[in-house]
């Protein structure tokens, strides 16, 4: 049987080894928490906080609002799309296989040191791997793909030559001339992007480049 919507807030909801299936699943704030349980929702909205369950559902969309920030840690099995239209997501886990794609809508950010799908990122979204909210918070990000053919910033932070982020395309890497590159945290450092984009192909639009800006403050 299914159950009625979920909210969590300020809270903990410990699944543990249990699976739960509900209604509308919101995370206001606080933990979602589980080992090897599964919460399958009707669809999930996450506003400020972690999730460490599976988060499943067949054709099942996630939703992440507000400014603040929402950490995804397990290896989700929800298939439909994942939209960030405000704040921080950050996925540490992964998303399914068979996933629909991510969309990072304006004033958003997708970050994290986990594996995902298709991106897509609007003319103001931020692809920000590992831990923005975080000075030196590197890592490295994995996608399918990487749209920012609309415009976008990736934003990247550098610690050293060993220690930097990294978004890693395994297939195509779509760029525009509106598409910018910050690298923040800089030092006096020398490379191609290519060492910190690493891409599948390239899917050059009319001007297809990214336009460099040093040292940007962090988000």
């Amino acid at each position: 049987s299914v159950n009625g919507a979920l909210t969590v807030t300020q809270g903990t909801l410990a699944l543990s080894t249990f699976s739960h299936i509900a209604g509308a699943v919101t995370l206001t704030s606080g933990n979602i928490t589980g080992a090897t349980g599964t919460l399958t929702g009707s669809s999930y909205n996450v506003q400020s906080g972690t999730v460490s369950a599976i988060l499943g559902g067949a054709g099942v969309a996630l939703t992440k609002t507000t400014t603040a920030t929402v950490t995804l840690f397990g290896a989700n099995t929800y298939t439909g799309v994942t939209t960030v239209s405000a704040g921080v997501l950050l996925v540490n886990g992964s998303l399914a296989a068979g996933a629909g794609a991510i969309t990072v809508a304006d004033g958003a950010t997708l970050g994290g040191t986990g594996t995902v799908r298709d991106i897509s990122v609007a003319s103001n979204g931020t692809i920000s791997p590992g831990d923005p909210n975080v000075s030196g918070g590197v890592g490295t990000l994995t996608a399918t793909s990487a749209d920012f053919s609309v415009g976008g910033t990736l934003l990247l932070q550098v610690n050293s030559l060993v220690s930097f982020d990294r978004l890693v395309v395994t297939g195509a890497l779509t760029l525009d001339g509106g598409s910018v590159l910050k690298l923040a945290s800089v030092p006096t450092v020398s490379g191609s992007a290519t060492s910190v984009i690493p891409f599948g192909n390239l899917q050059p639009t009319t001007s297809a480049k990214f336009a460099f800006v040093d040292n940007p403050s962090i988000i």
